[in-house]
C-alpha cells in the first residue's frame, strides 16, 4: 500500500527551446505536444498534466493546487499562464 505523497511541480519557459539538450543521464528525454504525451503515465503524473492544461487554459490557478479548482483561495492572487 502506498502512503501519503507530495508532488512538487515547477513550471518554466525556456527562452530558446531549440537549444535545450539532454545530458547522458536523460539521453532519451523528448518534448511532446500536450495532446500527444505517450502513456500510460506513472503515479499521479496524468493528473499533474491535467492540472497544468487547466492552468494554461485559464481554468485554475497555478498556486495553490487543490483537487477542486472551484475552491476559493483567499488572498492568494490568480496566477495567469505565460
Amino acid at each position: 500500500m502506498r502512503n501519503h505523497t507530495l508532488t512538487t511541480v515547477f513550471v518554466g519557459r525556456a527562452p530558446d527551446p531549440d537549444q535545450l539538450c539532454a545530458g547522458d543521464d536523460a539521453a532519451d528525454a523528448a518534448f511532446y505536444p500536450m495532446d500527444a504525451i505517450p502513456g500510460p503515465l506513472c503515479f499521479d503524473h496524468a493528473k499533474v498534466i491535467g492540472h497544468f492544461r487547466d492552468w494554461l487554459e485559464g481554468r485554475r490557478p497555478l498556486l495553490p493546487c487543490a483537487e477542486d479548482p472551484a475552491k476559493t483561495y483567499g488572498e492568494i492572487p490568480y496566477t495567469h499562464p505565460f
